[in-house]
């Protein structure tokens, strides 16, 4: 499954502080998942806006994937590819929904 990741610069994870490997290198995390505590934790389209950071990858997720709020917990995972202009995402807020208004077009169709 191809999903988001939000990470600081040089792949730095923003909650963790995991660096991210190389694109190509798969991350195994334990299997028991659980939101905010255990697994790989990425965006579905819909979820960019919530989680806005430095650099903006694409990531490849395999084997169960459990969708949370605004976010989905897997394991394994590994990058795919980036882009350095993840926090050119523009935001407008309605409401108390967050809406992504223009991103490379990469990422949003």
């Amino acid at each position: 499954m191809i999903a988001y990741k939000f990470l600081r610069a040089g792949r730095i994870g923003p909650f963790s502080a995991f660096r991210w490997p190389e694109p190509g290198v798969w991350v195994h995390a334990p299997t028991d998942l659980a939101a905010c505590k255990r697994g790989i934790h990425a965006c579905r389209p819909g979820d960019l806006p919530w989680w806005l950071a430095d650099e903006l990858w694409e990531i490849e997720l395999d084997g169960r994937v459990e969708p949370d709020e605004h976010k989905i917990v897997a394991s394994p995972g590994g990058c795919a590819r980036g882009s350095r202009r993840g926090s050119r995402l523009a935001l407008r807020t309605t409401g108390t929904h967050a809406h992504g208004v223009r991103t490379n077009a990469r990422y949003m169709p």
